[in-house]
């Protein structure tokens, strides 16, 4: 239900009025309920575990999000490469005090006394790099990095998302975006200047090939264990959701239930929910490939618009939608 034209009929279905098309800082009614209901975390938008996990994951994934985000997710496709950006300068700086960590480990000591102060090896020694890497060795030093920069990779959409004050009045919330905005450009400033200073390391040691390989298994370990970390989020979330769905009406502008009983409600309408309006359409992907996924494109993915129910609780409408249903996807997927 991620699909603004299908959420925009169910909310307006269910506050029995037309919603407002005024536009306020940029998104209407339904566009600003839309994203508050992400903003507050809402994660059962299909009721099926794997398609929202990849509803969740394509806007929470740092590398994921950047291309297939939700066009009215909190965070902007151009915050998001700005973040990304600033990841990859943090990664770069990493890679290079994990390359030095090594090379200091075997071919320099820390003397203060000396003429070689140029080089970090008094900065990660006193950061105790060396001893992690002489330990946990290249792998696990690499692995350490990747955890903090998915820490800050977090606090950053966190700041650029401003979920706090998606729910506030239109100005309130403009206005804490925008401090939110000098934040992420302070910290994008110092990332700009960092990845100057590493550039300019990496040329002055000629240490290319250590730090090209330390940043290769940075950023690897980094990918997958956001997939890990995000999905362990969301595994809690979708669980508490679906188990306590009552706990959360007054907290979204719709559920999934909602969906459900629109659905059933309205009968001939059966309104068909297209997967790729949410996962490929809104991604601003190329047409093409729109039209290489056929069974997304006619919405033969409709598995989830009505919840299995015991057959002896069934009322008689309910079957007759269900195949009607079901007879509507048979010629889409022949």
């Amino acid at each position: 239900m991620m699909d603004l034209e299908v959420y925009k009929q169910v909310l307006e279905w269910k506050l029995d009025r037309q919603v407002s098309i005024v536009k306020e800082f940029g998104f209407d009614e339904a566009e600003r309920a839309l994203r508050q209901d992400m903003a507050a975390m809402k994660v059962v938008w299909y009721n099926s575990f794997l398609k929202d996990w990849w509803c969740f994951m394509r806007n929470t994934h740092p590398v994921l999000a950047t291309c297939l985000s939700h066009r009215l997710h909190m965070v902007s496709k151009k915050k998001r490469l700005f973040v990304y950006a600033m990841l990859v300068s943090l990664h770069m700086t990493l890679s290079v005090l994990a390359a030095e960590a090594q090379t200091c480990s075997v071919s320099y000591v820390c003397d203060l006394t000396g003429t070689d102060l140029s080089r970090w090896c008094c900065t990660v020694e006193a950061f105790g790099l060396i001893a992690a890497y002489e330990t946990f060795g290249v792998y696990g030093l690499s692995a350490i990095f990747a955890l903090t920069t998915i820490i800050f990779g977090q606090v950053w959409f966190l700041i650029a998302a401003c979920g706090c004050c998606q729910h506030k009045d239109p100005n309130v919330r403009h206005f804490w975006e925008r401090m939110a905005k000098v934040s992420l450009a302070g910290f994008g400033a110092l990332m700009f200047l960092l990845i100057i200073y590493d550039v300019y390391y990496i040329h002055l040691f000629s240490f290319f090939e250590d730090v090209a390989v330390s940043f290769v298994l940075m950023k690897s370990i980094s990918f997958l264990g956001a997939f890990i970390f995000q999905s362990f989020i969301f595994y809690n979330i979708w669980r508490q959701q679906t188990h306590n769905p009552h706990n959360y009406v007054d907290k979204f502008h719709l559920t999934h239930d909602d969906y459900v009983e629109y659905l059933l409600a309205t009968g001939a309408r059966q309104v068909r929910f297209k997967a790729a309006n949410s996962v490929v359409a809104s991604a601003s992907l190329p047409s093409r490939l729109f039209r290489a996924v056929p069974k997304l494109r006619t919405g033969a993915l409709l598995s989830s618009v009505v919840q299995k129910r015991d057959t002896t609780s069934r009322d008689p409408s309910t079957l007759n939608y269900e195949r009607a249903a079901e007879s509507s996807r048979s010629p889409a997927s022949s």
